[in-house]
């Protein structure tokens, strides 16, 4: 599976089934961790849930924050923030990624 499309539904599987969040809670929740004016919209998660890892690292800190907070265990909070990196890789270097590995 391309890393991108991991990502996404690893972040989706998480907030649906484990925390049980809205996408726009997980907005919400997001933002209280972010510095005002660089809130995000609540359109991003749906975007990150559709391959496109976080644009900051004050974005990925939030979301972690936010999975720690809503139980996502230790092992799997390290699993998907090396799914965010592979995805990073995948849209700057794209034909590293050709055959989906």
């Amino acid at each position: 599976m391309a890393p991108a499309r991991s990502m996404g539904e690893f972040l989706r599987e998480w907030r649906e089934e484990q925390a049980r969040l809205s996408r726009a809670r997980v907005a919400i929740a997001i933002n209280a961790k972010l510095p005002k004016g660089r809130q995000i919209p609540h359109d991003r998660v749906r975007r990150w849930e559709e391959g496109q890892p976080p644009n900051s690292t004050e974005e990925l800190e939030a979301l972690c924050q936010t999975m720690r907070e809503h139980g996502i265990a230790p092992s799997e909070l390290k699993q998907f923030r090396e799914a965010v990196f592979a995805a990073s890789a995948q849209r700057r270097y794209p034909e590293l990624f050709r055959n989906g590995e």
